[in-house]
């Protein structure tokens, strides 16, 4: 799920990719958009798309996955359940929907690409996901 707001911003991928690969487009009612506004004063360093995910969260009783140090803490402070990109990862090689080699390449281009992700934790994945065939 994406909310309206963040969708409406998005060039590269297209929103069209996007739907075509299932991603749900979630419309922020007036009740959402107080509670994104009154986040703000309580976590100020979170974007308006940070918030209105924490939100949209909330109301859909969903997981949210976000690499993003302080939208966990606020998330996990109101009781949302929190997942990061390592644990997706995780989730499709278990799923079969992504081989071990491709998701250590995957892992390898985002800390290329500057992600900041928990060095031990990469490396014992990269270790784990490099042995099998």
């Amino acid at each position: 799920m994406i909310s309206d707001l963040a969708m409406a911003e998005l060039n590269d991928p297209t929103p069209d990719t996007l739907h075509g690969l299932g991603l749900q487009v979630m419309a922020l009612s007036g009740e959402d958009i107080s509670q994104i506004i009154a986040i703000g004063s309580r976590y100020s360093a979170l974007t308006v798309y940070d918030r209105a995910h924490l939100v949209l969260a909330q109301r859909e009783r969903a997981i949210l996955l976000t690499s993003n140090r302080r939208l966990r803490e606020a998330a996990e402070q109101n009781g949302v359940t929190v997942r990061g990109t390592l644990w997706l990862l995780d989730e499709l090689v278990a799923a079969g929907l992504l081989t071990t080699a491709a998701a250590a390449h995957a892992l390898r281009e985002m800390l290329a690409q500057g992600s900041r992700l928990p060095a031990n934790e990469c490396q014992r994945r990269l270790k784990a996901w490099e042995k099998q065939p």
